[in-house]
């Protein structure tokens, strides 16, 4: 921006680009991340938090959670867009960490 209030031409934009790519691929590197580690200690979530009856059936269990959670995801993503769009990204961020 100069000091009569105009904005260089690609200046602003490109420092905005960077920024919301940064912070995008900041997000996807941290989910990412949660997804391995589950899946990584799916054995030792099934053994600690299922009845250890059946070792076969609470792998299964916790890989459904597994599951579950790539077919959450899209729809909590059309949820949350939707109140970003409606109530502002500040609104959809606080009721998305806050879980209410």
């Amino acid at each position: 921006m100069t000091r009569d209030g105009a904005t260089v031409p690609g200046s602003l934009t490109r420092r905005l680009q960077l920024k919301a790519i940064s912070g995008a691929v900041a997000g996807n590197l941290i989910d990412f991340l949660d997804f391995a580690i589950f899946g990584l200690l799916a054995k030792v979530i099934s053994t600690t938090f299922f009845p250890p009856g059946n070792p076969t059936v609470a792998l299964l269990q916790t890989m459904m959670i597994y599951a579950s959670s790539f077919l959450i995801r899209p729809l909590g993503g059309i949820v949350m867009g939707r109140v970003g769009d409606r109530l502002g990204r500040r609104t959809a961020l606080f009721v998305s960490v806050s879980g209410t």
